[in-house]
This record gives C-alpha cells, structure tokens and sequence, in this order.
C-alpha cells in the first residue's frame, strides 16, 4: 500500500497481513489467509480455524478486518469467502454459512445485508 504524507510527516500504512501469526508454546506459526476457514473470538480470545486446527492469535479481529480479505459476519467471526459452502438464511434476518470443512459460522442480522452484497446477491 502506498505511503500517504500529511504535512511534511509520512504516514506509514501498514501491509496487508498474508499470513496470520498464531502463538503456540515454543513457537510462532503462520497461518496463510488462504488456508482460514473462519476466525472466532470469544472471552479467552482470538483463534484462527483451518484444515489444521484451531490456534490462538494475539491480533485482534478488527486488524484482521482491516489487513486481511476475511469478511465480518458477526460481531465475534470473520470469514473466508473462499472456503464457503453455501449460506442459509433463517428466520429474523439471520443465516448460517456452511463451510466446505462442514463447520457452521453464524451471520448475524446485522452483517447480512453486507455479506449478501459482498456476493452479489
């Protein structure tokens, strides 16, 4: 991304994010974007759900909102639009996505409408 000047001061913008840091006990791993299913937050905190598992991230869903391309669908999930099955829609505005791994991801009422135009729908 470009670097933008205000004034005679740069302002760094920081890169998209590729690869999704995720602390384990010794180590660091990477997780590429492509390989994410969804990212989930709950109390204990961010984890990033793939093929390989479930791992704790210290980045928080707003950054990965911003720098990466997974979309929000609820207050507490972002997801990988290229690892969606299909979407049903319920009652009251909300719908389910169906991942292609079999997991569920809900969507809120909230976030519906922008998925929907996200997908052309």
């Amino acid at each position: 991304k470009e670097n933008l000047t205000r004034g005679d001061h740069p302002v760094y913008t920081a890169p998209e994010i590729r690869n999704i840091p995720c602390v384990m006990t010794n180590r660091i791993k990477l997780i590429g974007t492509s390989e994410v299913d969804f990212v989930r937050s709950d109390p204990a905190g961010v984890y990033v759900v793939c093929a390989k598992g479930e791992f704790f991230t210290e980045l928080t869903l707003k950054v990965l909102e911003d720098k990466t391309n997974l979309l929000r669908c609820h207050k507490q999930y972002l997801v990988n639009l290229d690892r969606v099955d299909e979407i049903v829609l319920q009652e009251n505005l909300l719908a389910e996505i169906k991942m292609k791994s079999g997991l569920a991801v809900p969507v809120s009422r909230r976030f519906l409408k922008k998925l929907k135009e996200t997908l052309g729908i």
